[in-house]
């Protein structure tokens, strides 16, 4: 944006500079800037590591957008500033490495900053969310005659994931959310799982599933049921899954009959 980029120590109607930057390798945070603050207000930039003369360092605002994360080159905190839509992308296939067992440093850091806006990884919350969702049926949905529910039995092949639309649209949109959340918030636990916590289920998920095998946990372990995060041997980890399913609040579902027409749905959440 033109206007962002403030020359020296100046502050500006864009607010209080997070750092200064001369090219991606050199950003310092203002906890770290270089050499007395009467020299940078004459223009003295020779403090500074990697500056050559040829221009002032640029001010970072919080809305100076940026096509990569920006990490202070001394102590290595993020400058949480805007992102384009390529940098948030950066972050979600980033984070997708790091649920698929490759987690490093840089990520955390950067879930720190902006977790909160990050989109999650498609596949990934589909599976989770597909196996929560079958879970929910299997385990914690009844029919209006209070009878347990067969779930394989709405089986459509033609739909991959059956199973969540197997409940009304709006309770659609809560699953969703539920684990969403679950998963932003979890995200580092998770991404500890073992490769072999995947397994099969009556078919699904799949054979090394390792999000459809997570979501469904979440929705047992929530529940207090019989099997969950608590009975995978996960020490630790499982511990701390298990609290912060639990911390989610329980949660069941019910049916119409067959028959009755004004159910153009299945499954409800109560």
């Amino acid at each position: 944006m033109a206007g962002d980029f403030i020359t020296a120590l100046t502050e500006s109607r864009y607010g209080v500079a997070l750092g200064y930057y001369i090219d991606c390798d050199t950003a310092l945070c203002r906890d770290d800037l270089p050499g007395p603050a009467d020299s940078w207000a004459a223009g003295d930039y020779c403090g500074w590591r990697g500056f050559e003369g040829w221009e002032s360092p640029a001010a970072i605002f919080m809305h100076s957008e940026a096509d990569s994360v920006t990490h202070c080159a001394e102590c290595g905190q993020v400058l949480r500033h805007d992102l384009t839509a390529e940098g948030s992308a950066s972050i979600t296939e980033a984070l997708e490495r790091a649920l698929d067992g490759d987690v490093g440093a840089a990520i955390e850091r950067w879930m720190d900053a902006y977790g909160e806006d990050v989109d999650l990884p498609e596949s990934y919350l589909s599976q989770f969310t597909q196996g929560y969702a079958h879970a929910m049926l299997w385990a914690n949905t009844t029919a209006s005659d209070g009878s347990r529910v067969d779930p394989n039995g709405w089986l459509n092949g033609n739909d991959p994931e059956w199973a969540v639309s197997a409940f009304d649209s709006f309770d659609q949109a809560s699953i969703r959310e539920d684990c969403a959340r679950f998963i932003r918030e979890n995200w580092l636990d998770l991404a500890q799982l073992p490769r072999s916590y995947g397994r099969t289920d009556d078919g699904r998920p799949g054979p090394d599933a390792v999000a459809g095998s997570a979501g469904h946990d979440f929705a047992l372990t929530r529940n207090h049921a019989g099997a969950g995060f608590w009975a995978r041997d996960l020490g630790d980890l499982g511990d701390r899954l298990t609290k912060a399913a639990h911390a989610c609040g329980e949660s069941s579902a019910w049916c119409h009959a067959d028959d009755d027409p004004d159910s153009d749905n299945l499954a409800h959440l109560d």
